[in-house]
C-alpha cells in the first residue's frame, strides 16, 4: 500500500518554475572578516616568500577563490589538495590517482606561457601541486620537504616566511596541526 502511495505523489509531483527569493537573505558568503583578511593579507604579502594555498580534494574547483588567485599571481605557491583520503573509498587508489594527474596537469602551464630559461610561466611564480591525507604522515612530511626545498631555493640571511590561506573549511588548521 505504501508503493502505491508513492508512485501517486511521484506522479502528481509538480516541481516549481520560479524561486523566489528574499531580500533579507544574503547574496554572498564573503563576509565582512573575509574581506578585511584579505586586505590584511595583501598588505604582508611582500614579506613572504612561499604561499600555503589550501583546497578541499573533494571540491578542486569549488574550493579556489578567484580573489586568491589575483592577489597571490607572481607568487611561488604550494597548493595543497587537503581530505584526499575523502575523495574515493579507500579501495579505489586508480580513482585518486587519475583525479591527482588530472589536478597536477591543470595546473602545469601551457607551453604558451613558458619561458625558454626556467620553464616557469611569464609573470607567475613557480606552483606545485601537493595531495595530503590526515591519516598518512608521508603525505605531510613530502609537503614538510617541499617547503624546506622553497627556503633553501631562496638563500635568504632571514628565515622563509610562509602564508597559510585558502577557503573555510579547506583543511587549513587541519594542516598546521599535523
Amino acid at each position: 500500500m505504501a508503493t502505491t502511495a508513492k508512485a501517486a505523489a511521484a506522479a502528481a509531483f509538480v516541481p516549481r518554475g520560479v524561486f523566489e527569493v528574499s531580500s533579507s537573505i544574503t547574496r554572498s558568503y564573503f563576509l565582512g572578516h573575509h574581506t578585511a583578511a584579505l586586505s590584511s593579507m595583501r598588505k604582508v604579502l611582500s614579506n613572504i616568500g612561499l604561499i600555503l594555498e589550501c583546497r578541499d580534494s573533494r571540491v578542486p574547483l569549488t574550493s579556489t577563490n578567484p580573489l586568491l588567485e589575483s592577489s597571490l599571481a607572481g607568487r611561488d605557491r604550494i597548493i595543497v589538495y587537503t581530505k584526499s583520503d575523502l575523495c574515493a573509498p579507500a579501495t579505489s587508489t586508480r580513482w585518486l590517482t587519475k583525479q591527482q594527474s588530472l589536478l597536477e596537469e591543470w595546473h602545469t602551464p601551457t607551453p604558451v606561457h613558458m619561458t625558454a630559461q626556467d620553464g616557469g610561466s611569464i609573470g607567475r611564480g613557480k606552483t606545485t601541486v601537493v595531495f595530503t591525507d590526515e591519516r598518512n604522515p608521508r603525505s605531510v612530511t613530502r609537503l614538510l620537504e617541499l617547503v624546506k626545498e622553497c627556503a633553501a631555493a631562496k638563500d635568504s640571511l632571514l628565515s622563509l616566511q610562509a602564508l597559510v590561506v585558502g577557503m573555510p573549511n579547506a583543511g587549513k588548521s587541519t594542516l598546521l596541526n599535523a
